[in-house]
């Protein structure tokens, strides 16, 4: 999102801040979609809602409406360039054919998938509208799955904002938990790729 739209966002809001932040999270679960990161969004919340609650508020929301979003275009469409896509990641081509994925594996593989950092939010989204994953069990494993990355990386980047705009403010603690969450999302990230291939290869026996 470039600086003008940023601009205009906290211009809508100072105005009619239900219609700025409507039209926020509209824009950011659109761009979402394209297999960009979704952590500058975050930042991006951050910046024009600066309370905690508020930021986290506006994530959760455009967070949910991108996993509707995409999950409904291609499980009604299924574009062939999506279909593509999907087929070179490994960890989820593992997964790509219903016959390998059990009925009772669909909520948890959901969350998994969620939490692990490696994987595109909006690459996910597509994956399981390829599935036959009812529209509840996704959405519920999806809430369930990103939470929690939504909930520490927005304390991370309010209080990083804090920090840098103070000059009192010791520092050390917040760049051991930056440090530590990111050594975290990483181990994590190893163990659910690794779960998620033992299921996979469970299923096709």
């Amino acid at each position: 999102m470039n600086n003008k739209l940023i601009n205009y966002i906290l211009l809508l809001n100072s105005k009619n801040k239900l219609l700025g932040t409507t039209i926020f999270i509209i824009i950011v679960s659109l761009v979402s979609l394209t297999f960009l990161p979704v952590s500058p969004f975050n930042f991006i919340s951050v910046y024009l809602y600066p309370s905690y609650l508020s930021a986290l508020f506006v994530s959760i929301m455009w967070h949910i409406l991108s996993a509707i979003i995409g999950f409904l275009i291609i499980s009604h469409y299924k574009p062939k360039i999506l279909i593509d896509m999907l087929d070179k990641v490994p960890d989820l081509k593992l997964l790509l054919t219903d016959k390998k994925i059990k009925k009772e594996d669909y909520l948890e593989l959901g969350i998994l998938t969620r939490i692990a950092p490696s994987l595109p939010y909006g690459l996910v989204n597509y994956f399981w509208g390829l599935t036959n994953i009812s529209f509840s069990t996704y959405m519920i494993s999806t809430i369930i799955g990103f939470l929690p990355f939504v909930l520490v990386e927005t304390w991370i980047f309010i209080n990083t904002k804090m920090a840098l705009s103070s000059k009192s403010q010791n520092k050390t603690h917040l760049i051991f938990v930056i440090i530590a969450t990111i050594i975290i999302s990483y181990i994590i990230d190893k163990k659910i790729k690794s779960i998620i291939k033992e299921k996979s290869n469970s299923d096709m026996k």
